[in-house]
This record gives structure tokens, sequence and C-alpha cells, in this order.
């Protein structure tokens, strides 16, 4: 089965930082661009110049502050998620497990507290980069599963289910790769934070539950009753969908 290459983050960047604090939005537009010199870095001090910044420009990945002084930037991120799978990291000074949780669940990609340290920053952002601009396959087959109702295009990285397009995250759809692309064995968790977020990420399991969760919803899946992902208690997850076809 195809595997997907992947490659550093190394294209141009448009990146949009929202916070009300100008001294935060400075600190990370200048980690930014000596990270990446020709990123193009925008800023929003509100939820409202956020959202028309989004529209407007179309950035490749947002740094989202949660305490936005109109709107929550919970709320922002769940705005933002009923249009676009836009990359989101969450950069706020809310560090308890709950608000992490929270932040994962409203859709964020990952979740960095204030105060941070500049390098961890720009790992979070080059990983969740990463996993957007994973080159697809040169196969162009459509893998159908449980009779048809499932079907993953690998190089187009399109998932329908019961013929309807699904929108998935980038990391909700490298979950979803790593585990079509070993069916019927289990992946641990360990191999999907590996795989999906990177060695480093290796205390965060809580990100695998979370993402699942959503992935699963979307996919009309019940983690009861499982049709395609089944929970491995104690080791990780298992894509248990039939094939159906293969074109």
């Amino acid at each position: 089965m195809a595997r997907l290459r992947v490659k550093e983050a190394r294209e141009p960047v448009k990146a949009l930082v929202v916070d009300d604090d100008p001294d935060i939005l400075d600190v990370v537009s200048v980690c930014l661009q000596l990270r990446w010199p020709d990123a193009s870095v925008l800023q929003a001090s509100n939820a409202v110049d956020a959202l028309a910044t989004l529209e407007c420009e179309k950035p490749d990945i947002i740094i989202l502050d949660l305490g936005l002084p109109d709107t929550d930037g919970l709320e922002v991120c769940k705005t933002i998620r009923r249009s676009s799978d836009v990359p989101i990291v969450m950069l706020t000074i809310r560090d308890q497990p709950y608000d992490v949780v929270r932040g994962l669940e409203a859709g964020a990609d990952d979740y960095v507290t204030k105060p941070f340290e500049h390098m961890e920053l720009l790992a979070r952002v080059n990983a969740v980069l990463r996993r957007v601009r994973t080159v697809p396959p040169d196969d162009e087959s459509v893998l159908l599963f449980n009779g048809g109702e499932l079907s993953v295009g690998l190089s187009r990285r399109e998932v329908k289910v019961r013929g309807k397009l699904v929108g998935l995250t980038p990391t909700e759809y490298s979950l979803l790769h790593q585990l079509v692309t070993s069916a019927g064995k289990v992946v641990s968790h360990e191999q999907l934070i590996d795989r999906v977020w990177g060695p480093a990420y290796r205390d965060q399991a809580r990100n695998i539950k979370v993402h699942m969760s959503h992935l699963r919803s979307k996919l009309m899946d019940d983690a009861e009753m499982p049709r395609i992902i089944a929970t491995e208690p104690g080791s990780g997850y298992r894509f248990v969908a039939k094939p159906a076809n293969q074109s």
C-alpha cells in the first residue's frame, strides 16, 4: 500500500498570528521569519480581524491566543473549523490539562502555553506544517471499505463517508492514513505519536484520544461498536473496516 512521503516545511510560509498583546505578536512574527526568511506573517489583535484576514489571505497556519478582547479564542477556533481545515496552533497562558483538552476539542492541531520557548514553538509549528505538506503518494487509487460506505483517495487526500466528502484536519488525515496503511494491525500509541507528531510529543498521549474522537465522529464510527477504528485497550488502535474494492 502506498506510503506518504514527508518533506521538510521549507516552502514559503504564510502565517496568521492572533493575539491582543503587541509584544507577543512581534516576538512570534520575528521567530517565524528567522526560521523561514521568506515567511509572510500576518497579524490580528482580535477575533473579527482574524476571521476577516483568514477569509482574504488564506494563511497556511494560524497561531491563536485564547484571551482575545472580543471573543474567546475557543469560539474563534470552532468558527474556523466550520469552514476551514487550516492548521491551528493555540498559544495561550491557560496551562491546565482541562484547558489543553478543550483547545484540542475545539479543533486545534496543537497547544503551546505561555511563557514559551522560541525553539519549542517553532518545532511545533514545523511539525504541523509537515503534516499539511506531506507529499501525497503517486498512487491514484481510491480505497473502498465497508461496502463502499468509506472511501479514501490517497493522492488527493480525499475521504468520503456514504458519498459525502468529509473535511479532515491535517492531523486527523495523518492519523487515518497511518491506520489505513496498517489495516488489520494494531498501531500503538507510541507509533502514532512518532509518525504523526514526532518523538518529542511522546508525553502527550491525550492528543491522540482527542483527535481520534473527532476522527471517529466525522467517519460516523462508534467507539463502542466500531466498524472502522477499534481501540485496543492499553495498546493503540486498529483499522477494522472491511475492504470492498480498489480502483
